[in-house]
Parts: structure tokens; C-alpha cells; sequence
């Protein structure tokens, strides 16, 4: 029996996995959060048995750790655990403390980080958790996570040279919505990101396409966005150039990302947010209007009584020569897609933890187990991605898996 905790279990994405983790034998889960009488925006959560206790999962043990705040405290908070699943965020703001502190306290660590700068700190930190023979695996929810694997299965597919990757997300209207992600949403559409381009990542305004097709779906808009999948692309798609990242927030009319993309690049030409101090002022007024915002969308969808719409990944690999190649995969959210691939990995990893060396890991180092990852997802509603190719970018995409006409198409994915 394993002792694991979910610190930020009190979130979104935490919250989902505390139930998984209710379910999965030989594990006992714990939530681990800042205020862990914190209830969820939104959410009717059951009490425990004791009538005096704080909402939350049922048989949950509950405990206060502040990454942030006192050592000694959230050291000690981390007593008796064997593995942590880290959900907190934003990751761009909390960085690696929480890897440091699982590190020092001699648990295994295994985090849903989507921050490139979040997962940048966590490797730099492989002497360490080798030293103290801890596992530290970042990246393991739905971007990176799933689109990591998804990379790796078209990279096995592709016998020609790529040259660029396009990856896209839709996140369907209606699903809950979570102070943290729409923090980085809006952080990002308030300023620029990162792409690769001709090898190199490099800085580019967060545009907005409108009107785009996606694996055969029709969005209202694409955002650009950032994935720690910049940063592993060349390692698992050997030769690419180009990598970008792109986003449509279906419950996110496009005349609002419009608005708040435009306040943007006012901003910036005026000098508001371009100094240190700036953009710190402005990541804690947008991460204050987010938690107001998250509070009043769930609201809104809980009263409006509609079912979340589901989320749909897809990548696309592209050759020299006009060839393309594009899985895509589909979940009933992109919480639960990101929580049910925490958890998945989770035991996959902890059924053979000898297979997992000591240090940091990423889910593209984590190749010989993706089979298993892709079962254990299949029972969240998530299954393997149909891949579908062309010899030529202009010929028609396919999507459905009776469909076998034109000249190359497979479905299906080799792990």
C-alpha cells in the first residue's frame, strides 16, 4: 500500500484525481492544499463521515501545505508520503518549489506542469533527486502528457523528413473551469509566446486565427499558446524545425479573446507590463480576475444544467515534400483528460517502480510503458488516437476509422 498525496487537491484537476485515486487498489490518497477547507468554485462536494470535518472527498485525509510558505510546515505536511501528485498552478508562477521540497523530503514526485519555465526548473534538478534517489516525472497531464505520447506515436509513423508540428487543442464549452488554467489563458493571450521556428525557440505575438479546421472540426478561433513540448519535440520528431502550440476556448466568446488581445498590444506599446515589476503587477490582477471569473463560468454551466462538450487534441506532422500526418485524440475534458493521465501514470509507474530510474523523467523517456498508459487511459473514456496521413498536405483529411479512401491512411497507433 502507497501513500499518496494530491497537493492542490483542492482545485479542479486535484479534485479528480483525489476521486481516481479512491478507486485505484493499493493506494491511499491524502490532499495536500494551502487552504484544505477550500471549496471548489462551483462544486457540491459530500462531507466526511465525521459531521465536524471540511468538505472534501470522502475518506480522504486532508492536510495544509503552503509550498510557498514555511519549510519546516510543508516538510513536515509531506511525512509518511510515498509518492505526490503535484496539481497546483499556475506553474509559470510557482516554478520548482514543490519539486524541491518532495526532493528534500525524500518522496517521489509526479506533476500535470504545462509552464516551459516550471519544466525547465524541474530537469535542472536531476543531480539532486538522483542523490537523494527520488523520482521526479513532470509532465504528465494533457498538454504535455497525452500530446507527448501523441508526438511519439507520429514520429514512429513517419518515414519521411519532418519539417514542421502543429498541435492543437480545443476545450469544449461547458466544462468547469479552474482559477489556474484560465490564469494562464489569459497571461497568454495578454503577451507573447514561445515557438520554434527554424530550430531555435523564439518570442511571437499570441495571434489569433479565425475560422480554422482541426482534424475535420470546424473552430471558431485558434489562440497561440505555450506546451513544454517545445522543449522535447526535437528529441522525439528528430529534424523538426518548427513547433507551435495553439488553442480555442470554446466557452470563450472570439469578440472576447479579440478584446483582450487587442488591450494587450495597446499595453505593450504604451510600456504597461514590459518592466519586472509590470508584469508582475499584471500577473496578480489577471490571476485575481480569473479566480472571480472561474467562479462565475461554473456557476453558469452548473445552472444552465449542459453537459461539458468534449476535448479534442490534435497534432500534425509535416514533411518537405507535402506530406502530413495527424492523430488526434478526444476526452470528455480537458480536466479529466489531464487528471486521468496523472493517474495512469501514475500506476503504471508504481507497479514496477524499479523500471523509473532515480532522477527527473519525461513521458517521451517513459516510451517502453506508453502501452500500458494508453490502456489505463482507456479507461477514463480516453482511447488511443486514430492517425490519418496524406502524401500531399491538399488531399483531403481523415478522421473516421471506416474511411479508406485516397492514398495513404492508417488509424491506429503503434506503442
Amino acid at each position: 500500500m502507497i501513500r499518496v498525496a494530491v497537493i492542490g487537491g483542492t482545485g479542479t484537476t486535484g479534485r479528480l484525481v483525489l476521486e481516481g485515486l479512491t478507486a485505484m487498489r493499493g493506494a491511499t490518497p491524502l490532499c495536500a492544499a494551502r487552504h484544505p477547507d477550500h471549496r471548489p468554485a462551483g462544486a457540491r462536494l459530500p462531507r466526511h463521515d465525521d459531521p465536524g470535518s471540511r468538505p472534501g472527498v470522502p475518506g480522504v485525509e486532508y492536510r495544509r501545505l503552503d509550498v510557498l510558505g514555511d519549510r519546516r510546515s510543508a516538510l513536515a505536511a509531506l511525512e509518511g508520503i510515498d509518492w505526490a501528485v503535484v496539481c497546483l498552478g499556475p506553474f509559470e508562477h510557482l516554478r520548482a518549489r514543490a519539486q524541491e521540497l518532495c526532493i528534500e523530503a525524500g518522496v517521489h514526485y509526479l506533476d500535470v506542469n504545462d509552464s516551459i519555465d516550471a519544466r525547465r526548473d524541474t530537469v535542472a534538478l536531476d543531480g539532486p533527486a538522483r542523490a537523494a534517489g527520488v523520482r521526479v516525472i513532470t509532465g504528465c497531464g494533457l498538454c504535455p502528457g497525452i500530446s507527448t505520447m501523441l508526438l511519439g506515436a507520429l514520429a514512429g509513423r513517419a518515414d519521411w523528413p519532418v519539417e514542421s508540428v502543429t498541435s492543437d487543442l480545443i476545450v469544449g464549452a461547458g466544462q468547469p473551469v479552474g482559477a489556474a488554467s484560465l490564469t494562464s489563458m489569459l497571461l497568454s493571450l495578454t503577451g507573447e509566446v514561445r515557438a520554434r521556428r527554424a530550430g531555435t525557440v523564439v518570442r511571437v505575438p499570441a495571434t489569433v486565427d479565425r475560422s480554422v479546421r482541426v482534424g475535420g472540426i470546424r473552430t471558431r478561433y485558434l489562440v497561440g499558446y505555450e506546451c513544454p513540448d517545445i522543449d522535447v519535440v526535437q528529441r522525439i520528431v528528430p529534424g523538426v524545425s518548427s513547433y507551435s502550440y495553439r488553442v480555442c476556448f470554446e466557452q470563450l466568446p472570439g469578440f472576447a479573446v479579440d478584446l483582450v488581445h487587442r488591450l494587450s498590444e495597446y499595453g505593450r506599446g504604451w510600456g504597461i507590463g514590459v518592466s519586472e515589476r509590470g508584469r508582475a503587477r499584471r500577473a496578480r490582477t489577471v490571476a485575481a480576475l480569473a479566480g472571480c471569473a472561474a467562479g462565475i463560468a461554473t456557476a453558469l454551466n452548473r445552472r444552465r444544467g449542459r453537459q461539458a462538450d468534449p476535448a479534442v487534441l490534435s497534432i500534425a506532422l509535416h514533411g518537405r515534400d507535402g506530406q502530413t500526418l495527424r492523430g488526434t485524440v478526444t476526452g470528455p475534458s480537458s480536466y479529466r483528460m489531464t487528471a486521468a493521465c496523472a493517474l495512469s501514470v501514475l500506476r503504471v509507474v508504481t507497479e514496477e517502480v524499479d523500471r523509473v530510474p532515480a532522477g527527473v523523467s519525461e513521458l517521451d523517456r517513459l516510451g517502453q510503458d506508453h502501452r500500458a498508459i494508453w490502456a489505463e487511459l482507456s479507461r477514463f473514456g480516453i482511447d488511443a488516437p486514430d492517425i490519418t496521413g496524406s502524401t500531399r498536405e491538399s488531399a483531403p483529411m481523415r478522421t473516421g476509422k471506416n474511411d479508406r479512401q485516397g492514398d495513404q491512411s492508417v488509424t491506429g497507433v503503434t506503442k
